[in-house]
């Protein structure tokens, strides 16, 4: 019997964690697409996947700001408005790129059929970065666990993509 109820407590556990899973894509959160739901902030993260290539996942998750652009893993990209829209160079670099680290890619990134323009621009390093309808794409050291938007307004120049490539307001 006690050999019954180890078997059975084993066997939910071993269930529940692989519920509770999510995609592992390359360590730069890119190159991968997301097929599982993620939780994040008590909400069920349905992940639709924008920008499947060789070079970039990016998925629309529910956050506490509503529907949001991440990651493949989940983070959440954000927009530097010093950058400006159709930027041709970072301007966050050397100190802040360690805050606000940019969302690198390799290969070329496709919007597929969004209407989202996903392209890259070239890092002083040589790396290329994300950029979402001229935008440079970041996250933020300071989000935690997939779905956090704690970098929304710092400072009133970072904001989180909307799911149409422009920043959120609220």
């Amino acid at each position: 019997m006690r050999l019954h109820r180890v078997l059975g407590i084993t066997a939910v556990v071993m269930a529940a964690t692989a519920c509770s899973s999510s995609s592992s894509p390359s360590s730069s959160g890119y190159g991968a697409t997301t097929t599982k739901a993620t939780t994040a902030l008590g909400t069920t993260v349905a992940p639709t996947t924008i920008a499947p290539a060789s070079g970039a996942s990016i998925v629309v998750a529910t956050t506490k700001l509503g529907k949001t652009l991440t990651n493949a893993k989940g983070e959440t990209l954000y927009i530097f408005e010093t950058d400006g829209q159709n930027a041709t160079a970072s301007k966050c670099n050397a100190g802040c790129d360690s805050a606000w680290p940019p969302a690198i890619v390799a290969g070329t990134p496709d919007a597929g059929t969004t209407g989202l323009k996903v392209a890259t621009i070239t890092r002083a390093d040589g790396s290329k970065q994300l950029t979402i309808n001229g935008w440079p794409a970041y996250t933020f050291g300071g989000d935690a666990k997939p779905g956090d938007t704690n970098g929304q307004k710092v400072g009133d120049v970072w904001y989180a993509f909307g799911p149409d490539g422009k920043q959120i307001e609220n």
